[in-house]
Parts: structure tokens; sequence; C-alpha cells
């Protein structure tokens, strides 16, 4: 048995032995060389005119994916291909020359199909075209050599660096060329990996060849590099990111996903007729199912204007298809990488992630490899030293159902469990499992053959009926939506529905099927709050347990306070709320329909309220759940830019909420993981200045938190040996902190011992670790107090009794997004 201060010891040392996979930048001692393309205005103006007379408009938009897209299937070290638009004719950008006689046959060869071949030209437009084409001229077309210069490293007021823009794409990819080019070994475990770089139109990683494989489970290793700044940091930092690049070839290759594009990595294995050298860079290109012609089809007419440049020949997708294995092989012209992404409607029998060990053999190898970049020290990273007197869920686990019925009680009168099965015995499980939750509790009543019970003046029925009508195969979205309300039980008030679906990939929801999300908008014009079950999942006590919390949740049900006993800077009455940007899909940047959001709670009221600019005031986390369930979705048109939200919107409803509580203790919590960073400008690295924000305010905190790419990868090491999970918040920087949670109960069959480069069938994967910065402080505040509060907020998840992404209220935000139309 150990000591308690030998403990105290042990728990001290745990908390200093966090591990960033991130170098912090110096100086380099030469600029960095590059090539521009800039897009002649003359050919723009020509073409532009062009477009407008096949489409008989005014405003028109050039096709310029299509010609981007062919010039990212070559391996010509292309950093960044822009669509040139009116006064905007910033286009290429590489890290090494290429021959401009190259892109001005892929030029020529796009306008020949994009304009030329277009199926709405008529044959007079043809012949103009055609003699229009002397128009472009080789020598309109210069590649320029240009420098990056950071030889120096500038800073905006509040110390934050200012580096330029090009910095963030060329610096990285200055790192993996090297690596690539220069055939560097990565040694893992004995093993040397070389690797191949891919960059291009949202491309950026190297990839390692040649390819492993496990019974027909092909896959490689991913390695990648992120440019990052930090407020009130002089230095950039440069972060590791590691990955498991699974392949379609072999076993999957039949079910790639018919959804959206599938990337497809192409390795040029001789010297194409026009093409230099093609050395170590990788080609980028992506299939997609063409449901008119009910088959695969390369991207954006890429194969068709390779050809007719005379300059590559991508094989037919059905001969992949039917070979794809040997392509994963040098015997082809072309080795072709088919990606396995999660769409797929097959699992991939190797498993993401890559261990603690190996990531952080990794970033050992790369640190020598540069002299510019400066590994953070472990040293460097300050534990965060605070308690919380009390147990911040506060509630005994056993007693939880009771907890919830109890806290259920003060908000309504009348339930409804609605249970629409597919299999006969789902409704008895669950009544049989209240029976077992409640039996020991004396104040339950059951009624109705034990349909209905009374707990604590709170009555609650379950009502049940076959769903096989509900959960067809949708044909019509719109159809299925306004079908849904037949199919349900008379419930009415406050119900909760749990239906039981087919797996989403059953046969019957292939091809575009899969009803579940026209079902969850139906249940919500119905008033329903809804949960759905897998038909092959097995119901044990745990699973129904869990529907019941997510039910409850989505009623607002919530069985903690958040406390700050201990913690004698902060408050004990506090209010605090959660700011948030929701959008109507996982896609932040396509989508119209996006919708700020204030989720509040506070220290001494129970009560989980909602705020958007669309309610009239504040409403309950329940309203809000059917208020953005009913909302209507609508697809973003670049063309027209018809986002819902505006920045001055934004602004207003967030300088709103901050008036409703400049008289009281609050704590603002705004998560910047996505567009939320770049509307709301008191939030940017540079312009955070802790005691200078909202200076009007004087009662209110503001802290920004963000759990997105831009955050370092880490691992847990003491005396040399990798530690795999830890707990703790530390400072890297007076002002920037890394909250890291132990490990969840969704980690639980996380096996991280093996190394999973050789062991590809592991599940690996470890706890988002989660940047806070104090934004807005008042001068007597204890800093590390409110940083370990909003770090002890990760623990507030009451549904599940396990630590979540984000601090709870911007959680419960998180969730709020899920009800949102996926379309």
């Amino acid at each position: 048995m150990k000591s308690k201060e030998a403990k105290k010891v042990m728990k001290t040392r745990a908390l200093r032995d966090l591990k960033v996979l991130a170098w912090k930048v110096n100086p380099l001692q030469e600029p960095i060389m590059y090539y521009s393309v800039v897009f002649p205005k003359k050919w723009y103006d020509l073409l532009y005119g062009w477009y407008q007379k096949i489409h008989q408009r005014g405003d028109v938009k050039l096709p310029t994916s299509s010609l981007n897209g062919a010039m990212n299937a070559l391996p010509v070290s292309l950093i960044e291909a822009k669509d040139f638009e009116k006064d905007k004719w910033d286009w290429l950008k590489l890290l090494r020359p290429v021959d401009p006689t190259i892109i001005f046959e892929v030029f020529k060869s796009w306008v020949a199909i994009e304009f030329i071949n277009h199926n709405k030209v008529t044959e007079e437009l043809k012949k103009e075209f055609r003699d229009g084409l002397s128009s472009f001229q080789l020598q309109d077309l210069e590649v320029v050599e240009e420098t990056l210069d950071l030889r120096e490293f500038n800073q905006f007021d509040n110390g934050t660096v200012d580096i330029p823009k090009m910095s963030y794409s060329m610096l990285p990819n200055y790192m993996m060329t090297y690596i690539a080019e220069e055939k560097i070994p990565i040694m893992i475990h004995g093993k040397a990996y070389y690797f191949l770089k891919a960059s291009g139109r949202n491309v950026n990683e190297l990839i390692a060849y040649p390819v492993q494989g496990l019974d027909g489970n092909y896959y490689s290793l991913g390695v990648s590099f992120k440019l990052i700044t930090l407020p009130d940091s002089g230095y950039p930092v440069m972060k590791l990111i590691t990955k498991v690049k699974r392949w379609a070839n072999g076993k999957y290759i039949k079910k790639v996903s018919r959804k959206g594009n599938t990337t497809v990595f192409i390795k040029y294995n001789h010297k194409e007729e026009r093409l230099a050298d093609v050395g170590s860079t990788l080609g980028i290109e992506h299939l997609q199912y063409n449901r008119s012609k009910e088959q695969f089809i390369w991207c954006e007419n890429t194969k068709e204007i390779l050809e007719n440049a005379k300059m590559v020949y991508l094989p037919e997708i059905e001969n992949i298809f039917n070979e794809s294995e040997s392509y994963l092989t040098e015997d082809n012209r072309y080795t072709l990488l088919v990606t396995h992404n999660k769409d797929n409607s097959y699992d991939h029998s190797v498993q993401a992630g890559i261990t603690m060990s190996e990531k952080n053999k990794i970033f050992n190898e790369i640190s020598k490899l540069f002299d510019f970049i400066v590994p953070i020290e472990k040293d460097e990273l300050r534990p965060i030293k605070c308690r919380l007197s009390k147990n911040i869920l506060g509630k005994e686990k056993e007693k939880i159902l009771t907890n919830y019925l109890k806290a259920a009680s003060e908000q309504f009168t009348e339930i409804n469990l609605e249970i629409l099965w597919l299999r006969e015995e789902v409704p008895d499980l669950f009544i049989n499992w209240f029976k077992r939750s409640l039996e020991n509790e004396d104040q339950v009543k059951w009624y109705n053959d034990d349909t209905t019970f009374e707990y604590n003046e709170l009555r609650v029925n379950i009502r049940s009926k076959y769903s096989e009508g509900l959960t067809t195969k949708m044909t019509n979205y719109e159809e299925k939506v306004l079908s849904v309300k037949e199919c349900l039980t008379d419930a009415t008030g406050v119900v909760m529905t749990v239906v039981e679906i087919l797996d989403k990939k059953n046969a019957e929801y292939t091809k575009g099927g899969d009803p579940k999300f026209a079902i969850r908008k139906g249940l919500y014009q119905c008033d329903r709050v809804n949960q759905f079950l897998n038909v092959n999942t097995k119901l044990s006590d745990a699973i129904i347990e869990n529907v019941i919390r997510e039910l409850f949740r989505q009623l607002g049900i919530y069985i903690a306070l958040p406390q700050t006993t201990g913690l004698k800077g902060m408050p004990q009455k506090l209010d605090i709320v959660g700011f948030k940007l929701l959008s109507s899909n996982k896609n932040q940047y396509k989508d119209a329909l996006e919708v700020p959001i204030a989720i509040s709670t506070s220290t001494y009221d129970g009560q989980i309220m909602v705020k958007t600019p669309f309610s009239s005031g504040w409403i309950s986390y329940y309203e809000a759940v059917l208020q953005l369930g009913k909302m209507k979705y609508q697809k973003y048109d670049k063309r027209k830019k018809n986002r819902d939200l505006s920045v001055d919107t934004l602004n207003r409803f967030f300088i709103e909420i901050l008036n409703e509580l400049k008289d009281m203790d609050a704590l603002v919590i705004v998560d910047v993981s996505n567009r939320m960073n770049t509307l709301l400008p008191t939030f940017q690295n540079k312009n955070i200045i802790i005691q200078g924000t909202n200076t009007e305010y004087k009662k209110l905190r503001l802290i920004r938190v963000k759990a997105n790419d831009e955050n370092p990868e880490y691992v847990g090491e003491q005396d040399g040996v990798q530690e795999d999970f830890l707990t703790g918040v530390w400072g890297l920087t007076d002002n920037v902190f890394y909250s890291v949670e132990k490990k969840g109960l969704t980690f639980k069959k996380v096996n991280s011992k093996l190394p999973k480069l050789d062991y590809p069938r592991f599940v690996v994967k470890y706890p988002r670790m989660v940047e806070i910065v104090p934004v807005k402080l008042l001068e007597e505040d204890n800093k590390d107090e409110y940083v370990y509060f909003t770090h002890k907020m990760r623990g507030m998840n009451s549904m599940y009794e396990d630590y979540t992404k984000m601090p709870f209220v911007i959680h419960l935000g998180e969730k709020l997004q899920e009800v949102l139309e996926i379309k």
C-alpha cells in the first residue's frame, strides 16, 4: 500500500508528464523559394463572355473546378489551385518549377471540353469559340519565381506572432517535400518508413509507400504538419498529425461510398510524354457515383481533359475495380490508392489511429531533420494545481433513474414514452428495465397493465406500436417526413419517441433509401424528441439506460449542478453561458443554415435555458430541440452567397447576451472550433487582451475554447515511458492552456500497448485535447481557477457519467446540432 505522501508525489509528477507533439518554429536562415502562376486577365474576359453566351445570362461562374482538378491530378508539387474570378487572378502556387507548356496544354484541353464541346453550345458558337482559340498564347502565361521570407517574425500589438499568410501552406509543404524527395526514412520499431507527398486542394500529407497489407486489407501510415499561432506567443508552432490511411483496394473496392467524392492518390510509375521526372509527388483525383448512369466516374472531366491534352491516360474505373490490388504495386503505368472513408458501405478491418508510442517515435525522428523547429519540452508545460472540494456530478450512480424522474417532476407533470418497434419484445424490455430500476422505490405506483407509473407526482405513460410502415425504404424525402404522423401513437403533450430501425447498411436502405433523417424531421414536426435503436442491437440494461438518459437530455433534464466549492477566488453563485455556432450539416463551409446559440445554466439553478436569434427570449432546452428540429434546410449557393447568418447578426446577438449578463457574476464560454473565430473578432489570436476586452462588463468573464485540428496531438510521458491516458490541465504560455481528460467509457476497449502499424485490427483512439484561452477576466480573478473550472466542466455529463469533448454547456450545444436537418 502506497503512503499518502507517495501517492501525492506520483500525482504531481503525472501532471508534469504531458508532451505536446508540436515544435516552436524559429526564424529560417534562408527564404523559401516557390512559384506562382497568375491567370491572364484577357483569357478570363474572353472566357467569361463565352460562358455568358452558353448560359444566356449575365452572371456566370467559370467552371474552374475541373481545370484545377486536372492540375491537381498531375505530379507537379502543387500547393494551391485557387478558383480565379473577376479581379482575383491569383491561381497556382507550386513548390517546384513547372514547364508553362504543361499548364497551357491542360488549359487548352479544358477550354475544348468545358466550352467548345459544352452540350448547350450551338454550331455557330462552336465556330466562334474555335476561331477565338488563337487569342490564347503561351507567352501570356508566366511562371513567376517568388520567395517566402521567414528570417524575421513580426508581432501584433498583443504580442501574437504575425507571419505572411502563405506561410501556413508553404512551410508544412516545404518540410514534407524534403522528407519525400530526399527519401528520408522514419524509423518506427526498427522498421524504416519511406514517404510520397500528396498536396493540392484540401490535401497535404505524406503517405508511406509501399502500402502494408493484411488479408486483403491495405493501409499506410499518414503524416502531415499544420502551422498554427497562439495568442500572445511571439513564435509560430508546427504541429504533427499522424493517422492510418486505409485503402479500399482489395476487399472493399466494390463498397466505395456513393454519397460523396472518394479521393484517389496517383503515383506515376513511368515518365509521361509531357511531364518532367515525377519523383516522389502524388497526383490527386476523385471518384464519384453518377446516379443517372448508375456507375462511378472520374470527377469533373479530369480524365477527359488530361487525355485530350495527350498527357495522362487514367484507366477506366471498371478496370480499377476489377483489378484493384494490382494497382497498389508499381507494375502498372499508375499506382492508384483508392481511399476507404467512413461513408463506405462496409467497415474496414484496419482500425483508425496509431498509438502514443508510435506518435512519439515519429515526432522524435522528425525533430532531427530541421534546424528551424524545436520541440516544446515537457518542462515548458505548467500543471494547474487547483481542486474542487465537491464531486462536480454530485449524484450516486445507483440512483440515476430516480434522480432523473425527480428532476423531471419539477418541470413536467406527465411524460409519454412512445416505442415504435420492429421486434415485438422491445416494449417489454423497456418496461422491465423501469421495474428493475425502481423496485426499491416506495413512491412508485404502476397502473394500466404496467404501462403507466407515477413517481414523485410525475406520471409516465409507456405506449408502443409496430413501426414497419415508418421505417421502410425512403423514395422521397418530403413524402417520408409527411408520412411520419400516420405511424405514431395517440400520445400528446411531452412525448419521447424510441424508433427501432434497420441497419443503415441494410440492402433496403442503399442507394439513398435510408429514412432516418426524414423520420427525425417528421418526429420534430410532431413535437417529439427522439432516439433510434438499431434492430441488430442486443438490448442490454446499459443500452436501454443510455437511450432513456439521452431522451431526458433532450427534455433538458439535468441532475447535477456545477459547483465552484474549493475554488476560493470564484463566486459561489455563478451564471454559466456557452456560446456556439451550429450548422445544418457537418460541412461548416457549404451550408446556408447557421444558428448561433447560447446555452445557460448556473451553480444555483438546475434549469438549462437556450436562446437563439430566432427565439423570443430564453426558452427551455426542450423547446429549443423542437424549434431547431423544425427549421428548414437551405443549401448554400456560393454564387448567390445566401447564408442566413451575417457577421452583424451574430455580433449583435452576442452583445445582446453580454448585456443581459452585465450585472451578474457570469462566465461565458465561447466555442471557436468552427467559423465562430472569424465572425467574432474579439476572440481572434491577434486581438485577445485579457484585461482590455469588453471592459464595460464589470462582472463578466470570457473564455475561448477550441477542439479542432489546430490543437496539437499529445502523449503522456514519464521517465521515457508512454502513459496512454492522462487527466489535467496545463499552461503552455501565460494565456494558452491545454485540457486533457482521462480515459472515458467510450475508450474502454482501446488497446494502445501493441504497435498499431504491426497490429492494425486494434482500435486506438485518445480523448481530444481542448485549448482553453481566457479572453477577459477581472483583475482580481485567479486565472488558474477559471481555467481549471472550465476543464472540469468536461466531466459534468450526467447523461452518461463520462467525459465530453467540450465543457458541458458547449457539449449541450453540440447535441443540439444533431437536431438540425441533414439532407
